[in-house]
């Protein structure tokens, strides 16, 4: 059975510490990524948790002071480890003290290897257990178990206080300058109440059917990936579970240059549309814009992709149309619905944290809103469970009338905002262009 052990990696770390003329630097190198277990060999394990005995001592670490540390401690343990000879090898064949990171390193990982492996070998043992779901669980718990702390060490307050306040400065500078925090969306009411969509943050946008939940969203990618006719440096990921990527495109392409949709949908273009056309995609195909239309999509396969996006294209914005569409693995169990879409809806805001990226997941909202004045609240989210306690934001789309003097005006309701306040956006939806705008300042409302 292989070891997984480097023996030059080890004695390379105990010889680097002995041998660092800045005193605890090496030894402060080691101890954010090894504990004494991470050493194979009992000999090595053995001097490395002296050496740390020591360094909380604030006692020098050279080779006199180990080995007279070490013999005073046990001195029958100090002669079957080698004694003296052993510990001026180390000291001896180590080149350079700072190599420690890289050896540190080593040792870590083949201790990591090890403990996987000896995992591996109670999972073996596991799946002859009659309750067959408790094996699972408890091979969950051992690999969790497994410490994969590397290079880490303890937060500390003070850090993170100053992390903060130059957040704020920074903000307050950019504020200043004219600009905002966050990824301005184009809405200028809701850029100014949000300060723009925020990292980390996950936003849900919801609505009842044919209110424009799709077109408001491509109107911020239009607005985002977009500006002056020319591609910026932000880039946006779309996921449509419900539309192809040729309709998504149809949609961006009128949206941008006013085209009639119906005009692309019946094939009923004149030349002026067509050079309208042949702007948009000149302009779209430089854009710093994804879009997948993988229809049955999992959590798991939207974490893969974006988590690629993010490494390979430093994405900045994700956006799901729609959420409901979204499956999680069943792992052959049948799981209630609303359960289900509370797992998803976790994921989206953990994925939207870890990546430190903006997730906006269109939303249906239940019939309930249609029985009451029309007005969504909360609650009206379908399937909602814990939607509504992951976002950060919760916005709903909703018409107040159908009267035809306001036909067009369709409502953006902020009913959750954790960093900010609430308000209701008047908005003006040109249908025929799938395009939503800012309202007129002297645009009256009945």
């Amino acid at each position: 059975m292989t070891k997984y052990y480097n023996e030059d990696a080890e004695k390379n770390v105990l010889g680097a510490i002995l041998i660092d003329r800045d005193n605890f630097t090496a030894i402060n190198t080691a101890k954010n990524i090894l504990n004494p277990q991470d050493f194979y060999d009992q000999r090595n394990k053995y001097i490395y948790t002296a050496m740390l005995e020591m360094y909380e001592k604030k006692d020098i670490i050279n080779t006199t002071n180990l080995c007279a540390y070490l013999n005073n401690k046990d001195k029958d343990k100090f002669s079957d480890i080698g004694g003296i000879l052993y510990i001026t090898q180390l000291g001896s064949c180590t080149p350079s003290s700072l190599v420690i990171k890289n050896n540190a390193e080593y040792v870590k990982q083949e201790a990591l290897r090890r403990a996987l492996r000896n995992v591996a070998l109670k999972i073996k043992d596991y799946c002859g257990d009659d309750d067959i779901y408790e094996g699972i669980h408890q091979a969950k718990l051992d690999l969790l178990n497994i410490d994969v702390f590397k290079d880490e060490s303890l937060p500390n307050p003070a850090d993170d206080v100053m992390a903060v306040y130059q957040d704020i400065e920074e903000r307050v500078e950019r504020k200043t300058n004219g600009k905002q925090s966050g990824i301005l969306t184009g809405f200028t009411d809701l850029d100014n109440i949000t300060g723009g969509l925020q990292p980390s943050n996950f936003i849900v946008l919801a609505a009842r059917p044919s209110v424009g939940k799709t077109a408001f969203s491509l109107g911020i990618v239009s607005k985002i990936v977009l500006k002056d006719s020319k591609p910026t440096d932000i880039p946006v990921a779309f996921f449509s579970l419900e539309m192809g990527k040729n309709e998504i495109y149809n949609r961006l392409f009128c949206i941008k240059n006013l085209i009639d949709c119906n005009k692309i949908r019946n094939a009923t273009l004149n030349n002026n549309d067509w050079l309208k056309i042949q702007s948009a995609a000149e302009m779209y195909s430089k854009a710093n814009l994804y879009i997948d239309d993988t229809s049955r999509l999992t959590i798991t396969e939207l974490r893969n992709k974006v988590t690629k996006l993010k490494a390979q294209k430093d994405i900045k914005l994700v956006i799901i149309d729609y959420l409901q569409l979204m499956t999680n693995e069943s792992n052959g169990r049948q799981e209630n619905r609303e359960r289900e879409i509370g797992r998803i809806s976790r994921e989206l805001k953990i994925l939207a944290k870890e990546l430190n990226i903006v997730v906006i997941a269109l939303s249906q909202l239940n019939r309930d809103v249609e029985k009451r004045n029309g007005v969504p609240v909360l609650s009206d989210i379908r399937e909602s469970g814990a939607i509504e306690q992951d976002a950060d934001m919760v916005m709903f789309l909703y018409r107040k009338t159908n009267s035809e003097e306001e036909k067009n005006i369709v409502h953006l309701k902020i009913a959750k905002h954790r960093n900010g306040a609430l308000k209701d956006i008047p908005l003006f939806f040109h249908s025929q262009y799938c395009r939503f705008e800012n309202l007129a300042k002297n645009y009256v409302l009945d």
